[in-house]
Order: C-alpha cells, then sequence, then structure tokens
C-alpha cells in the first residue's frame, strides 16, 4: 500500500543517488574532511538507505496479503451465520436460544442486536448504534454464538460446517486471520520508522548530509560554479 509519502522517500534516495554521482565525476577534488562526508561514506549510508525502502516495501506486500485473506475470510461470516439461524429453526424451532442466536446473526450481518425504537410517527428514533463490526469484536460474537447453540441439544445439523465444532474451527481460522492482520501491521511501522530516522535524523540523517555535501561543493567550488549548479536543485 505504497503511499505518497512512501514515494517522496524513493524520490530523495534517488536524488541522494545522483548527487553521489555528480561527486563520483568531481574525482580527487571533492576531498571534504569529515569522513561521514567521504564518498565511501556516502555510498554506504545509500546502501543502507535503499534497503530499508526496500523493508518498508516487503512489508507492505505482506500486510496486502494479510488484509486480503482476513477480508477473504470474514467475507464469509455474515452467510454463514445467516444459515446456522435457518438451520436452528429446522432442528429446534421452539430453542430457548433462538432469541440470542438471532441477536448474534444481525451483529454478525453489521447491524443492531434488536430493532431501534421507533418515534409516534413509526420512524426510526435516534441512537447511538450499538452494531459490532471490529473484525476481533466479529470473533467474539461468533464465540457467543457457538456457546448458545451448545446448549440446545436439539441443534444437530448434519452440514459440517455448521455444527458447533466445525462452527468453533471457522471462529479460530477468523481469529488467525485477524492475528495475521497485526503481525503484519507491526513489522510495517517499524520498517517505516527505520526508513524515516535514517532520512530525517537531525545529526546523521540523509537530508542533513546532502545538505553539508551542497553546503561544501558551494564553499569549494563557489556559488556560481557548474560543479554547485549540478547539484543544488537535487531535493533530499
Amino acid at each position: 500500500m505504497p503511499t505518497n509519502s512512501d514515494s517522496g522517500y524513493a524520490s530523495s534516495v534517488s536524488n541522494f543517488e545522483e548527487l553521489l554521482t555528480a561527486l563520483t565525476y568531481l574525482g580527487p577534488a571533492y576531498n571534504p574532511g569529515p569522513a561521514s562526508l567521504k564518498l565511501p561514506a556516502l555510498q554506504a549510508q545509500l546502501a543502507a538507505m535503499k534497503a530499508l525502502l526496500n523493508d518498508v516495501s516487503n512489508s507492505e506486500s505482506a500486510l496486502d496479503v494479510a488484509i486480503t485473506l482476513r477480508a477473504q475470510s470474514f467475507g464469509l461470516l455474515p452467510e454463514r451465520a445467516t444459515r446456522v439461524s435457518n438451520m436452528l429453526k429446522v432442528y429446534s424451532p421452539a430453542s430457548p436460544v433462538m432469541a440470542s442466536v438471532a441477536g448474534h446473526v444481525r451483529k454478525l450481518r453489521g447491524k443492531r442486536a434488536t430493532d431501534p425504537p421507533l418515534n409516534p410517527d413509526g420512524t426510526p428514533a435516534p441512537t447511538n448504534s450499538s452494531a459490532q463490526t471490529t473484525y476481533s469484536s466479529k470473533v467474539s460474537i461468533l464465540t457467543d454464538l457457538i456457546n448458545d447453540l451448545e446448549g440446545d441439544p436439539l441443534y444437530v445439523p448434519t452440514d459440517a460446517t455448521l455444527t458447533t465444532a466445525g462452527l468453533g474451527t471457522f471462529r479460530d481460522d477468523l481469529s488467525s486471520r485477524n492475528s495475521g492482520f497485526n503481525n503484519a501491521r507491526i513489522p510495517l511501522m517499524n520498517a517505516r520508522a527505520a526508513r524515516n530516522t535514517a532520512l530525517n535524523d537531525e545529526a546523521i540523517g540523509l537530508r542533513v548530509v546532502a545538505q553539508q555535501v551542497k553546503a561544501y561543493v558551494k564553499a569549494t567550488f563557489g556559488v556560481k560554479s557548474p560543479q554547485y549548479a549540478q547539484i543544488k536543485g537535487l531535493r533530499i
């Protein structure tokens, strides 16, 4: 999931590489005192920054996969819950958990557990929404649904996916997919933080080092020199 900010980092690294190319063609004339500004150090910093960009890209790809897999699994939930509700009516039409199951199913379909109160004219009265739509809450609601079904001995469907055991396996898969998303999100956050620091650190970041290099070239060759003109427009 690349962002405009991600593209900006890639552009900065590309410009830094162009800066180093210009310095290479200066040959021995480019000879700053600080070791951090010498060409080998700059090349090592460029390589490290490229590696960090690659880490971000790989982490973004892993998160994209986790998002897709989670969406696919949870996309099955509303229809599965509806089938359970209908199957309960078949096996236990007077089930003591019928109302509770219906409430869970409504939540899993992104609706309120009960119908909203009505105004005198029959329109829905304004209320705070109680729909529970987060992935973790859906796993919790499905667990409650399974517990209710286990309390009715007449609920014994032959479809393995609708049994309490089958629903438990489905619930565990949903939980795993949600954990997979969280496990992919944290590395991406860490990779972006490391990349941001490498570019923006006020002492040794790519940005400040590029400014120091430009200042050295300007001071050495002159503000109107072709050497400085070659690099002054490079935005890092």
